[in-house]
């Protein structure tokens, strides 16, 4: 999605592995077509409920590797939902894209927005500018269809106010994207002083995290 519809090309956009979101009661079946296509990974799809139970901080599988390949990670949540309960249904925002040739679906620009900065939030802003450019790459090609309110909405459901705030704030003061002012006032977290936003921009440009 990211880099064949947002970069537009998928040499612009390095990555580590692929993400696939699943519903949750589609996890064994596709766990049981990667292993057929060669794919191995640690639980079998006969296991798989016993080990999400297991690890029930989780919000994907480890990884599937094949010589040869890029790793895939399948993934049943966004991130882990504080309150499974509150969280939006992104499977019914989700659009139809053709992806590698292949019909799939994609997360609305609302929900795609608060998952890249969730990711920031689990890499701990230590990427280095990439992440940054993926916003702002994400805000130029839903530029005019990004629904706001919904942004917020689903910040407060993810209880990702201050994760949503900073990355949003970051791909403004340093790509000079398109976010509202009175979004990030909306949600800026009471208490934060100047200096962690700081803080922020001197981690972002250290990018301690780079090889991950």
């Amino acid at each position: 999605h990211l880099a064949q519809l947002v970069y537009q090309t998928m040499a612009s956009r390095q990555m580590v592995d692929i993400d696939l979101l699943v519903k949750p009661t589609d996890l064994a079946k596709a766990a049981g077509a990667l292993l057929e296509s060669g794919y191995s990974s640690e639980p079998d799809p006969g296991n798989i409920e016993t080990w999400c139970n297991q690890h029930w901080g989780s919000h994907h599988l480890p990884s599937f590797t094949k010589p040869h390949h890029p790793r895939l990670e399948l993934h049943w949540a966004m991130s882990t939902p504080p309150n499974p309960s509150e969280v939006p249904d992104v499977w019914g925002e989700s659009r139809s894209a053709v992806i590698a040739g292949v019909e799939a679906r994609v997360l609305s620009p609302e929900d795609f927005l608060i998952h890249l900065c969730l990711h920031c939030r689990l890499h701990r802003f230590r990427q280095g500018l990439r992440p940054v450019c993926d916003l702002a790459a994400a805000l130029d090609y839903y530029r005019g269809e990004v629904d706001w309110d919904e942004v917020l909405a689903r910040a407060r459901a993810w209880h990702a106010e201050q994760s949503v705030h900073l990355g949003l704030w970051l791909v403004k003061r340093l790509m000079h994207a398109p976010v509202p002012e009175s979004v990030l006032t909306k949600l800026h977290p009471n208490g934060l002083e100047a200096r962690w936003a700081e803080l922020a921009v001197e981690t972002v440009f250290a990018g301690e995290d780079l090889s991950q």
